[in-house]
Order: C-alpha cells, then sequence, then structure tokens
C-alpha cells in the first residue's frame, strides 16, 4: 500500500508563514530607532547628573575653603572678636551679650592692628573678608548664607560666652561657624538647586592671657 500521495497532498496545503524582506526591513529599522532613542536618552541624563554634580561639589568646594581660611587665621590668633560689621567699622558685641554675631574680627598679635574681618552682609548673602587698609566690601568667600548670626564663641561644653574678649579676662574659647548655604542651579532664584549646612569649631592654640 502506497501513502506517499496523500502526504503529499497534504504537505501541499500546510501554510508556509515567514517575513517578506521589506518586512524584515521595516522592523529592523524600527529596532535601529529605539536603540539610537535610548543612547540619547542616557547621554542626556548623563550630562544632566554630570552638571548637577559638578554645581554642587563647586559649591561645597567654595564653602569648604572659606571656612578653613577662616579655622587657620582663628588658630593662630591672640584674640577673637565676634560682632557685625557695618559701614566699614566693626562692633564687638557687648558685655554681657551672647557672644553671636554676623562678623568675627581675627587679631594675629597682641596689638589691635593688624587684624582680618570676616562678616556676612545679609542683604546680599556674600560672605567676605577684609583687612586693615582693605576698602569694603573686600574679597568675596562665599555666596548664599541664608543663616544670621553665623559666628558664635563659646566655652569648651559648647555655651556661648558674654565676654567680648575672653582672651583678656584669662578664659579660652572656641569660634563655632555655622553656615545655612543654598545653591541655584539657575538664575532664578525661585528654583532653589540644593541647601547645605556646613559647620565647624575652632580654638586659637596660643591665646594672649
Amino acid at each position: 500500500m502506497n501513502f506517499l500521495p496523500s502526504i503529499q497532498a497534504r504537505s501541499r496545503h500546510t501554510p508556509v508563514s515567514a517575513f517578506t524582506l521589506v518586512e524584515m526591513m521595516m522592523a529592523m529599522v524600527v529596532f535601529v530607532i529605539f536603540i539610537v532613542a535610548g543612547m540619547c536618552a542616557v547621554q542626556l541624563f548623563g550630562l544632566r547628573i554630570n552638571n548637577f554634580t559638578a554645581d554642587k561639589l563647586l559649591a561645597a568646594g567654595g564653602c569648604s575653603k572659606a571656612m578653613d581660611q577662616i579655622g587657620n587665621q582663628i588658630r593662630g590668633a591672640q584674640f577673637v572678636w565676634v560682632g557685625t560689621f557695618s559701614t566699614n567699622t566693626f562692633t564687638p558685641v557687648a558685655n554681657g551679650s551672647s557672644q553671636q554675631g554676623t562678623a568675627l574680627q581675627v587679631f594675629p598679635t597682641t596689638s589691635t592692628t593688624p587684624y582680618t574681618i570676616y562678616y556676612l552682609n545679609p542683604a546680599t548673602a556674600n560672605l567676605y573678608s577684609v583687612t586693615n587698609g582693605q576698602t569694603t566690601p573686600g574679597t568675596l568667600l562665599a555666596s548664599w548664607i541664608t543663616n544670621s548670626p553665623c559666628f558664635w564663641s563659646e566655652n569648651f561644653q559648647g555655651t556661648v560666652n558674654t565676654s567680648t574678649n575672653p582672651f583678656a579676662t584669662g578664659e579660652n574659647c572656641t569660634i563655632r561657624m555655622v553656615w545655612n548655604f543654598q545653591n541655584y542651579a539657575t538664575s532664578d532664584t525661585n528654583l532653589a538647586d540644593e541647601y547645605y549646612t556646613f559647620q565647624t569649631r575652632t580654638t586659637p592654640r596660643a591665646p594672649n592671657f
């Protein structure tokens, strides 16, 4: 008995599915478009992250550098006053009041000159340094510092002093600096990029007793 004719008959009616050349080319084009779009999206995301991180590092580095500079001055100082600075005049906090303010006057010797004043201008939120004889506003150290006060004179336990010049009375002190820093990614100040808080404490190594 020969079954081949019936098998051949059935095979001739079996449907065959396949992509045409045009369909394969269209599928490859769509696939390539998705791949290119994905690569572009990844590149753009990487650029945004890089710019975002660079702004933060630049801002944080500037504030850290300013704090290091002030800390080095304090460590080598003979005595330090905390107060305010306005119209080219430094005003120490009065005796009996908490030694906190927006300005710091650092004396490297036992004389009242030379000196360096570090002060925050609340109107511009900029921190400057000015030495005796230097014209104001002085040297810009940091920007967008939003808190006031930003300098404190404390004892070793962290209690704020009430003496204008603790070194003159034989009382050592520690200067605490706290800066709340607000950085903006664009010129639009309504779009805040990030907030930071920088804090440090520094004690003069050789106060004048």
